[in-house]
């Protein structure tokens, strides 16, 4: 599942694609404004991403099959927030629509993806 959420998220030498336009309009909000829990529905389960003080995350994702679980430290890195496991990073670039709603968008997925919309809970 985690595979089809962050396919394409880089070039391949571990830094994020972001476009030009993206650049020019974006304006991610600051890691500590993320602290908090985080749930969304997608591809037909539900991801949960907890952010805590210490920056430490825990990203599972749940589709009642396979759950999946990962956990390490996030970070915000040329306006992406990245998302640093043992073994895999999801970077994505984020946007607050209000203040309960994280729009998070893979980086480097395809044009006009919408992303995913978490709430705060």
């Amino acid at each position: 599942q985690l595979l089809a959420l962050t396919k394409n998220s880089n070039d391949g030498d571990g830094s994020a694609q972001v476009t030009e336009d993206t650049q020019k309009q974006y304006s991610p909000p600051p890691l500590d404004s993320l602290h908090g829990q985080w749930s969304a529905k997608s591809g037909g389960g539900t991801i949960k991403l907890k952010i805590d003080k210490a920056n430490k995350f825990i990203w599972s994702y749940d589709d009642g099959k396979k759950p999946f679980r990962m956990e390490g430290e996030a970070s915000m890195d040329d306006g992406l927030l990245v998302l640093s496991g043992d073994e895999s990073q999801i970077v994505a670039a984020i946007q607050m629509k209000d203040e309960a709603t994280l729009n998070f968008i893979v980086a480097g997925g395809t044009d006009g993806d919408p992303g995913i919309d978490f709430k705060k809970s």
